[in-house]
């Protein structure tokens, strides 16, 4: 492998996680909840899923979806204790609630410790963001021991 390669595949990797990472701040991101009814006349009510703290010790509530990258924002959440689910994470390990301790209103809960009520969740762009630092870091390093 001629001496130029690693720095030059590094560079056009980090120019590709750049331009992802720079063009998902342009996206917006919208919680609606789906009006439901069956009869005519019928306003409907409001249906959205709804996670449940199913673990005998609660749950942690973390700014995103690592127990190791994310800081907790709140208390925890104890058994049996509910809230509105937004989103999940790529691999469908972590759960972002609506969570109005936090800074942000939102936070994250690890999905093994809860239930969901029902329907499927999308997927959060934003969750792949520390496992994206992490491999152009460990990249870098490994092209500069």
């Amino acid at each position: 492998m001629h001496f130029w390669t690693k720095p030059v595949l590094g560079l056009v990797l980090l120019a590709g996680l750049a331009g992802l990472l720079l063009g998902e701040t342009f996206l917006t991101r919208v919680n609606a909840q789906q009006i439901t009814g069956t009869t005519p006349g019928d306003t409907g009510t409001l249906s959205t899923s709804i996670i449940t703290v199913t673990y005998a010790d609660g749950a942690n509530v973390r700014a995103g979806p690592s127990s190791y990258d994310y800081p907790e924002v709140g208390p925890k959440l104890l058994t049996g204790d509910t809230a509105a689910a937004l989103g999940r994470s790529p691999g469908g390990d972590w759960i972002e609630i609506a969570y109005p301790d936090a800074p942000s209103g939102v936070a994250w809960v690890y999905a093994a410790l809860v239930s969901l009520s029902s329907g499927s969740l999308p997927i959060l762009p934003g969750s792949l963001e520390p496992v994206i630092l992490k491999s152009v870091y460990k990249l870098i390093s490994t092209m500069h021991p």
